[in-house]
């Protein structure tokens, strides 16, 4: 009888709390995913690079990137979020003088983001994002104007701000789409980097 009723209790208070925690959970965090368009500023990489000296330059600025994500939701308009951002390929080549070289660049981040979202009509709503990503960046040459330079990898972290909007289907479904940029003010030595994407986001 005693082993019975400890038993009893014992699935009522592990329903109870599962019910607590999934309540808890459907509130508060979530997850996504989502893939795009990546860009790096021209104009920051001739200058970094020193490109100007080309006789010649081609650049291929744009690719497709992806992104992945988990959050938490202090209410409806505030949250924290975590990320990681793969930008995909910059290419460049060009000719300086006799001597050729082609250069390939990615960019993988990591960011800690601040989201503030305001209800706009039904359940569309639009969001900002202010925060900070920590990029590891890897370079390759090749060519006869590489000289000793073969690969180098990098890391900084700069700011990153952003805006978009999403759409609830349901309320553990949405659809969200953003524009995303970091660049670090100041610097000489950095490039700008954007990112334009759409994915699902999923709330638990």
């Amino acid at each position: 009888m005693k082993t019975g009723t400890y038993a009893y209790k014992h699935l009522a208070l592990s329903l109870l709390l599962g019910t607590a925690v999934s309540a808890a959970m459907a509130d508060d965090w979530y997850v996504g995913v989502g893939g795009g368009v990546s860009s790096v500023d021209k104009q920051d990489l001739k200058y970094v690079m020193s490109l100007d000296a080309a006789t010649t330059i081609g650049i291929h600025n744009t690719d497709i990137g992806f992104k992945a994500y988990g959050g938490y939701r202090l209410n409806r308009e505030y949250a924290f979020e975590l990320g990681y951002t793969d930008l995909g390929q910059t290419d460049i080549q060009g000719t300086w003088g006799a001597n050729t070289a082609a250069i390939t660049a990615t960019a993988k981040g990591y960011s800690l983001s601040g989201i503030g979202a305001i209800p706009v009509v039904g359940n569309l709503s639009l969001f900002g994002r202010i925060g900070v990503v920590h990029w590891d960046a890897e370079m390759t040459c090749t060519g006869t104007a590489c000289g000793t330079f073969t690969t180098v990898k990098n890391d900084e972290t700069d700011p990153l701000i952003g805006f978009g909007a999403s759409y609830s289907f349901t309320p553990n479904l949405a659809v969200r789409m953003e524009w995303e940029q970091s660049r670090q003010p100041r610097r000489h030595d950095t490039v700008g980097l954007e990112f334009l994407s759409a994915g699902l986001l999923y709330r638990f």
